[in-house]
């Protein structure tokens, strides 16, 4: 996932003159752009992840990874003694790192007047969340629309993560094995990239989407498609495959089935 971010690596590296290949595909489409350079930039960090998706698939796939099955088991716990008391103090100071520590540096700086002055009470001010709330009026039209294509985009990539890993997981075989692969294409592929390919696809006929809030979900959609997918393939790879069997063979159908050893 690293290797596709382009926000994270734009704001921090370019101003030290360090270059990642997201910056060199976003540096190309810049005017004079030239997109036929930045799609063989993108073809082959599509390549060398693509290769790296191939590897992980073929390390797990003969991992066993059912916890949930028809039969009463028993869940032993690790112990390791003293060391957890370690493994605690990691834990907290790398959420502290990625997590506490830059929220709270955003906070701090929209508290105060002036950035970059120490933090004092003659330097602590609410304007700018006055300004954000109540002096900008296309603020909760924006915070609207976001929620909206957020909430569409997601329920829209859960559904068809969900389809495509059922049909993964009951049909492991031919075509279906590569089905199981493409919807973590995405998760390599750099957003710029995707929002090039989007604007290309849906700015013409035959669906044009372009300046519409469609288009938007679209993106999301594709985007964050992979976490989807994720997410409900580790679900069902718990599920023990008797389960469905058992359900299929007391004449239950296949979205009974789905609905009851899944959902409940």
């Amino acid at each position: 996932m690293a290797i596709a971010l382009f926000g994270i690596p734009t704001f921090l590296l370019i101003p030290a003159r360090i270059s990642t290949v997201t910056i060199e595909i976003w540096q190309q489409l810049q005017y004079p752009p030239n997109v036929e350079l930045a799609c063989a930039f993108s073809i082959c960090l599509v390549v060398f992840t693509s290769v790296a998706l191939l590897v992980q698939r073929r390390l797990l796939s003969r991992k066993g990874f059912t916890t949930l099955t028809g039969k009463a088991g028993h869940k032993q716990l690790i112990d390791v003694g003293g060391w957890r008391w370690i493994f605690l103090g990691f834990c907290l100071l790398m959420i502290s790192l990625s997590l506490f520590l830059p929220v709270y540096v955003l906070l701090r700086t929209s508290l105060s007047k002036s950035f970059g002055r120490s933090l004092e009470l003659s330097n602590l001010t609410l304007q700018w969340f006055q300004e954000a709330l109540f002096e900008q009026p296309i603020f909760l039209t924006a915070t609207q629309n976001t929620l909206v294509y957020a909430a569409a985009a997601a329920t829209l990539a859960m559904v068809i993560a969900l389809m495509v890993s059922y049909l993964v997981k009951t049909k492991p075989v031919g075509l279906y094995r590569f089905l199981g692969f493409m919807p973590m294409l995405p998760v390599v592929i750099p957003g710029i990239v995707i929002a090039v390919g989007v604007f290309s696809a849906y700015s013409r006929p035959p669906l044009v989407l372009y300046g519409s809030g469609a288009i938007l979900i679209a993106a999301f959609t594709i985007r964050f498609l992979p976490f989807a997918f994720s997410n409900s393939r580790d679900v069902l790879r718990s599920v023990n495959p008797e389960l469905d069997l058992a359900a299929r063979n007391l004449g239950a159908t296949q979205l009974e089935t789905i609905q009851k050893s899944l959902f409940r």
